[in-house]
């Protein structure tokens, strides 16, 4: 059984885009996390992983051999190594965030969390906005001390 380990294809909005399996490969083989999820739904890689461990066991249990496929490297890291936790984003907070260009994000998060925004490559907008919107929601730091949040693993 072949189980999507491909961030773009658990959505059934995009199966041109993401280069889903066609109908006639659906028949040929059992495909788990394929399409699952509308587009406007959320799926972060603890969620995939999750979702992956239950078909996984489920392919395990009818004594079959499951082949994980797709070309999401965080989503199989998360699978086998795990993810720090990351808090709760308020979600004006990700829309005020997420609106804003790379650079004013970043210039922010130099004020808020200067070694989070020296350690992000400059041009990495979704783990500046991630770094940004952390901060701004908890008050703590992206990546210093006990209770922040591992760098690199919110994206």
């Amino acid at each position: 059984m072949i189980v999507n380990a491909d961030s773009a294809q658990v959505y059934r909005d995009l199966p041109i885009l993401s280069a889903a399996p066609s109908p006639g490969e659906l028949k040929r083989a059992d495909h788990r996390l394929y399409g699952m999820l509308h587009g406007v739904e959320a799926c972060s890689a603890a969620d995939w992983a999750e979702m992956a461990k239950r078909e996984i066991a489920d392919v395990h249990v009818s004594g079959r051999l499951p082949i994980l496929v797709g070309g999401t490297g965080l989503y199989l890291r998360t699978l086998l190594n795990g993810i720090a936790p990351v808090p709760s984003i308020d979600p004006e907070v990700r829309n005020q965030v997420r609106e804003r260009s790379v650079e004013k994000n970043r210039t922010k998060l130099k004020e808020l969390d200067p070694e989070a925004a020296e350690r992000l490559n400059p041009a990495d907008t979704t783990r500046i906005a991630r770094a940004l919107e952390v901060v701004l929601s908890t008050g703590r730091r992206f990546a210093n001390g006990k209770n922040s949040v591992k760098a690199g693993s919110a994206i």
